[in-house]
């Protein structure tokens, strides 16, 4: 690929989701490391990477200074990003080889509750590569797919070892299951192919029919799961819909109103996986919570926040609507909540 086409790539998927984009500089780094089996001896071996090496220099110093208006920042921010104390552990230290082993064996990482069609393909891609590992595009999955594996048994197996991975600190290492699946799909793809060759490679006109056949047979399983569970979202969304014209008369009122008061936050709830349980758990319009609602019409909102990255995170979850000192703090000045739910004196009905 031309630099300036995959600077252009590489740039944008770090700017999409910089997760993704961090794990595709490391992806591109190993890569730079498959080398063909002919290669005679270390001299040769250095002379055919010493060029790729090159290359993704080049490549990460281009990308680098196209996103250095928001990479530096975050760097030198970085004192400023929060652990947050209330996130499970697992999302910065990964689950573990044993835990993640027994997810590839039972299927459970690309099949979960289905029939294990993926997890098939998966293996069979696998054997065709280490089979065929003398050709570089064999090996290339393969690698991928082993090197995240073994990133994504995360802290819970490699302890400090892990720290050798540049800002690791501040990574959700449960992450590392795109990686996984990057290289899986790379597998899936050679399985499907081979009957596909081997089809091709025959004159007779039923050899493809049968590798369509069998194609179709393997893959009818996470279609019909698929299409199952877009179904489903449908109708959910469908629902939310029809509830939100039912109310849209009150809530339109209700912005209205909050934003002709005197400034302040408003407060709905501690919704969306907070620590304790909420009245605010079970207000909803259809399937959106009443807060996700006022955020979404830009008012200054305290509570549970949507991401923990802020030192002021976990310091928001531990607002106490039963304290008046607290709605003074956080400055919280309107309270918006079910008809009937109870509240300290102090809180006064405005409507």
């Amino acid at each position: 690929m031309d630099t300036p086409w995959a600077t252009l790539l590489l740039a944008a998927t770090m700017m999409s989701h910089l997760m993704f984009g961090y794990m595709a500089f490391i992806t591109l780094g190993v890569l730079t490391l498959i080398q063909p089996a002919r290669v005679p001896n270390l001299r040769s071996l250095v002379d055919s990477m010493w060029p790729r090496w090159c290359r993704l220099v080049i490549l990460d110093l281009l990308v680098l200074l196209v996103i250095s208006y928001f990479l530096v920042p975050t760097f030198l921010d970085r004192t400023f990003l929060n652990n947050s104390v209330f996130l499970d552990t697992v999302q910065y230290d990964s689950y573990g080889h044993s835990e993640v082993l027994q997810g590839v064996v039972k299927g459970n990482l690309f099949d979960f509750n289905r029939f294990p069609s993926l997890t098939i393909l998966l293996a069979l891609g696998f054997a065709v590569c280490l089979y065929r590992w003398r050709e570089t595009r064999y090996l290339m999955p393969v690698v991928i797919f082993v090197f995240w594996l073994i990133l994504y048994f995360g802290r819970a197996t490699w302890g400090p070892f892990i720290d050798v991975l540049p800002m690791s600190r501040f990574l959700h290492m449960h992450r590392f299951i795109a990686g996984v699946h990057l290289g899986g799909i790379l597998l899936m793809a050679v399985a499907l192919a081979a009957p596909w060759s081997w089809a091709f490679s025959r004159k007779k006109v039923w050899y493809p029919a049968a590798a369509l056949v069998l194609t179709v047979l393997v893959l009818l399983p996470v279609y019909i799961e698929r299409r199952s569970y877009l179904v489903e979202n449908a109708s959910l969304i469908d629902l939310t819909r029809q509830a939100t014209v039912a109310e849209d008369a009150d809530l339109t009122a209700l912005f209205r109103t909050l934003e002709q008061l005197p400034p302040g936050r408003v407060y709905s709830g501690q919704q969306r996986g907070s620590v304790l349980p909420n009245w605010s758990d079970d207000y909803y319009v259809g399937n959106l919570g009443v807060d996700d609602l006022l955020h979404l019409e830009g008012l200054d909102m305290v509570g549970m926040v949507y991401h923990g990255f802020s030192l002021n995170s976990d310091v928001s979850i531990n607002f106490d609507e039963q304290r008046r000192d607290h709605y003074n703090l956080y400055n919280a000045r309107y309270v918006v909540a079910p008809e009937g739910q109870d509240f300290p004196d102090f809180v006064q009905p405005l409507q």
